[in-house]
């Protein structure tokens, strides 16, 4: 019994004097606690901002992104668009041309018949006795104006197709009307002759008496000497 109370003491004062040890190992392990918890908590907030900041300049980039995109695709429609346009404006000049064409054909066609009227008046101003040189020569020079007219409208098609295939279709239409503008003085130039030569015919100008032939006067005969008898 004795023995079991000095047991009992000694525990005791074992305890009271690991008390404090225990109290300060515990206090130095509850700071060096919070002060890990202090350092964690520093580290979360940076590591979270440089994932904020990261999301925030990879969503920048994205927007940025999207925005140019969104131009490169509103310029690619705008320039489909302008291609498609001067396609149909181009289209719309190649029929332009087509019709000038085919009323420039017609307008030289109307001057044959004019040249094959009057030379059917002249010929017939001829067989009465007319001399229509003057305004042979000029039918003439009128036709070859007729005809040098008709080529170059032939060869206007060639130049059309190049002047729309090179330029813009607002320059191509300015090019095409000077050239049409162009064929259509020469059309003009041989039509105004041929008027003149109508009206030359109309007035008589130009168609004079053809000359008549000179005649020689024939000598006359000398009367034969009579005779003289002889006795």
């Amino acid at each position: 019994m004795k023995k079991t109370y000095i047991a009992v003491a000694i525990f005791a004062l074992l305890a009271m004097l690991g008390s404090p040890a225990l109290a300060e190992d515990s206090k130095k392990d509850s700071s060096q606690s919070s002060s890990s918890r202090g350092a964690g908590d520093r580290e979360r907030i940076q590591n979270l901002r440089k994932d904020l900041k990261e999301k925030r300049d990879e969503t920048k980039a994205k927007i940025k992104e999207a925005r140019e995109q969104k131009r490169d695709n509103e310029k690619a429609e705008k320039d489909k668009d302008k291609i498609e346009n001067q396609a149909k404006r181009k289209e719309q000049l190649s029929s332009f041309w087509d019709k000038v064409s085919e009323k420039l054909g017609r307008l030289l066609e109307n001057e044959d018949r004019y040249i094959n009227r009057l030379k059917e008046r002249l010929e017939k101003a001829a067989s009465n006795g007319k001399d229509v040189t003057a305004l042979n020569t000029k039918l003439e020079a009128a036709k070859k104006l007729v005809a040098d007219a008709r080529t170059a409208v032939k060869d206007a098609g060639s130049k059309v197709a190049d002047i729309i295939k090179n330029n813009d279709a607002k320059v191509a239409r300015e090019k095409i009307e000077a050239l049409v503008k162009e064929l259509r003085e020469k059309i003009k130039a041989a039509h105004q002759v041929l008027v003149d030569i109508n009206n030359s015919i109309k007035e008589g100008r130009g168609t004079k008496p053809s000359p008549s032939p000179s005649v020689s006067p024939k000598p006359s005969a000398s009367p034969s000497p009579s005779p003289t008898s002889t006795q």
